[in-house]
């Protein structure tokens, strides 16, 4: 199974047990301009100095993490930025930063306003965990 073939790929992930929409597959999957351009049973098309061998473990698609406080010892109201690279690092390609209600009042506006001005596609939306946020 191949998926949008391309020519002169950057580099292969090989080797790997793929997890593919349908099932789990030994194969590769090609990275081009950062994006997944194709995905394959087998040996990948060509050899790239860039390659990874994935050496037998599991190649998935990125994780999504939709209620997470924060990363790498920082919490994303302090300092979001350094929150979401430690997630990158482990998988994560997509996170809802989450904020509690247990924090003051301007605190929490402050730590949704530094979120939502975030310039980095994986942020989703914001988690905003708490009971009764709105006192009416």
């Amino acid at each position: 199974m191949n998926i949008d073939p391309r020519d002169n790929f950057q580099m292969f992930i090989k080797n790997g047990k793929v997890i593919t929409e349908d099932d789990v597959i030994i194969g590769f999957v090609g990275i081009e301009d950062g994006m997944i351009t194709m995905v394959g049973g087998g040996e990948p098309p060509e050899i790239t100095p860039d390659d990874i061998d994935a050496g037998g473990l599991l190649v998935t698609p990125g994780f999504i993490d939709i209620h997470c406080h924060g990363g790498g010892g920082k919490r994303f109201e302090d300092d979001p930025v350094t929150a979401y690279k430690a997630h990158l690092k482990n998988g994560t390609t997509g996170i809802c930063p989450t904020v509690g209600y247990n924090m003051p009042t301007e605190k929490f506006i402050k730590a949704v306003e530094n979120i939502a001005n975030m310039d980095e596609s994986g942020f989703l939306g914001i988690n905003c965990e708490g009971p009764f946020i709105n006192p009416e």
